[in-house]
């Protein structure tokens, strides 16, 4: 069954799935259900894809929506199944899609990521939607900002905060960054020069 109302993300192309509690029990396995509708998590190391080599495409099981292809599968050493890329990055549209079959089936907040690199999916994401965002600021956009203070062709405080600044400005609740003992240094320093 099919509803596309009460969802400020959902296109028309794009159905909320209503189920009974009753029918996502029936059709997935009790794991399945635990972390597709409960929140949960396999354990680490576990999981029938974590180390799988097959080619293919990974879906959603709620919804079967493409989500990774298979050969953008990484080991990140974390026993989970981990990608560098979703099947189509640089079509935002189809980010607001997959945000809003998330939103659909329950999640309490989206993420962002790479941060830095997807602000206007960020800001679009925000017009989209009331759920707080998340923006993960990764290593490498963490690395980029290191290395080039080292050779002393930036600021680092500078433009590590003006990167920050960015990402909240784009339409971020909560950034998650390597920066956050720096920055929280930073902010401390700045409070006490003021006062």
């Amino acid at each position: 069954m099919a509803d596309d109302t009460n969802n400020a993300l959902i296109g028309k192309d794009v159905k909320k799935i209503t189920k009974t509690d009753a029918q996502w029990r029936a059709e997935l396995t009790p794991e399945e259900y635990a972390v597709a509708r409960q929140k949960g998590t396999e354990r680490p190391f576990t999981g029938r894809y974590w180390d799988t080599t097959e080619h293919g495409i990974y879906r959603c099981i709620g919804c079967g929506t493409a989500l990774f292809a298979s050969d953008t599968k990484f080991d990140a050493g974390c026993g989970w199944p981990s990608y560098f890329e979703a099947l189509d990055p640089a079509n935002v549209r189809e980010a607001l899609r997959e945000a809003a079959l998330d939103e659909a089936e329950g999640a309490d907040l989206l993420m962002v990521k790479p941060a830095s690199f997807y602000l206007d999916v960020l800001a679009a994401l925000r017009a989209a939607t009331p759920l707080p965002l998340a923006a993960y600021q990764v290593s490498g956009e963490y690395l980029m900002i290191k290395a080039a203070a080292a050779t002393g062709w930036l600021d680092e405080r500078r433009v590590a905060m003006e990167s920050l600044l960015s990402i909240r400005r784009a339409g971020a609740d909560l950034i998650l960054t390597y920066f956050a003992k720096d920055a929280a240094r930073w902010l401390r320093e700045e409070a006490t020069a003021g006062s």
